[in-house]
């Protein structure tokens, strides 16, 4: 461990003179704090929760610093980040990578500056429209969908826009939400994104194919997809379909051998006032295989939550948020069994990006950059 430590740490001087000359610069701080009505004796949010999972306490969601640069057909990116989403949600991560948000370079394959960006390392989940970053989600909380797919992923992606709309990437991954393949025999995993977006609207297709363990054949088949809107008068809504299967038995082929996760989610936002905007989100899960969460067949999630753009980079953000599982795994305040979790969350947050030169080259943001 302390030689991979040593070794991160001299990629990371050495990359120090190359993110000084970075075209774009990134930094952002979110921090909260939360009141679980059910009062849990260690502090924490239920543990299908990854991001603002800390209880009565004051903290840091996420920390980051972010380096980006694009020029002679190369570009790359490094995002070093620190807080309680790092320490949730990074866990089964060695300790001398957990600190990347995200480290890429990436090559135009194009003699014509069309745009065919082939990048290798970690970069953000092609699955789902919500990210680790805050200030770029409706909520001030993630869904539990969210929490429950790929934040982040590495290998290999290739992605081009085609004409003006259409854009799409292809990827060869080291596994569901993995830095590393654990074990190197296991097979890499593959996925898609498609999107398409015109006069406000924006479709999104994503899929995951993957083997999910060592020993034996145990494949994994998810797709998400997703479409937003946005009004002239700034009204959003979002709205969200996750399907996932994954194989137990032993036959790859046979419909017997999988077991079915998914959920589908409606996210809303309205503007009050130029700097107030009310948020809604809706969300029902569903995990009676308990792939992803023990113990809650059924879970229906809902919140409301007030933003205020103090400035252009800073937001005050509250929410109320309701957790109904069919199964009583919560606790109420006296800690008697229950099937509702109620919580109210206080956040703030400071986004600034700047451009220190104008980029030599024009080519277009990979498909996978578009907000989510």
């Amino acid at each position: 461990m302390k030689k991979n430590k040593s070794i991160v740490a001299f990629l990371m001087l050495s990359l120090l003179p190359l993110c000084m000359q970075a075209q774009k610069l990134r930094v952002y701080g979110e921090t909260y704090y939360q009141f679980d009505l059910s009062n849990p004796s260690n502090g924490l949010r239920p543990n299908f929760i990854y991001s603002h999972n800390r209880h009565n306490e004051v903290a840091l969601n996420l920390g980051l610093i972010h380096f980006s640069d694009e020029r002679n057909r190369m570009r790359f990116a490094l995002g070093l980040m620190a807080g309680t989403y790092v320490q949730a949600n990074l866990i089964i991560e060695p300790d001398a990578v957990r600190m990347i948000n995200e480290g890429y370079v990436g090559f135009d394959l194009s003699k014509e500056k069309k745009g065919i960006w082939l990048d290798m390392g970690v970069f953000a989940s092609h699955i789902g429209f919500e990210s680790a970053i805050g200030a770029d989600c409706a909520t001030l909380s993630r869904s539990v969908m969210a929490d429950n797919s790929p934040y982040y992923e590495s290998g290999i992606r290739l992605g081009k826009s085609f004409g003006e709309y259409w854009s799409g990437t292809i990827f060869l991954l080291n596994g569901w939400q993995r830095m590393y393949r654990t074990n190197p025999a296991m097979a890499p995993s593959f996925g898609y994104q498609v999107q398409y977006k015109r006069k406000g609207w924006l479709f999104n297709s994503s899929a995951y194919l993957g083997n999910e363990t060592a020993q034996v054949i145990r494949m994994r088949f998810f797709h998400d997809f997703w479409m937003k809107y946005e009004a002239k008068n700034k009204m959003t809504f979002t709205l969200g379909f996750d399907d996932g299967w994954q194989q137990y038995g032993r036959e790859v082929f046979s419909s017997d051998a999988y077991v079915y996760w998914g959920g589908a989610i409606l996210v809303m936002t309205y503007p009050l006032h130029n700097k107030l905007t009310l948020a809604a989100r809706g969300c029902y899960f569903k995990d009676k295989s308990q792939v992803m969460i023990a113990n809650s067949p059924e879970l229906l999630d809902v919140s409301l939550g007030l933003d205020f753009a103090q400035t252009e980079n800073s937001k005050i953000r509250l929410e109320g948020r309701w957790l109904k599982s069919s199964e009583e795994r919560f606790r109420d305040f006296d800690g008697n069994p229950t099937t509702n979790n109620f919580c109210v969350s206080l956040a703030f947050t400071y986004s600034l990006e700047h451009v220190f030169v104008t980029p030599k080259y024009g080519g277009k943001d990979r498909p996978s950059d578009v907000a989510e």
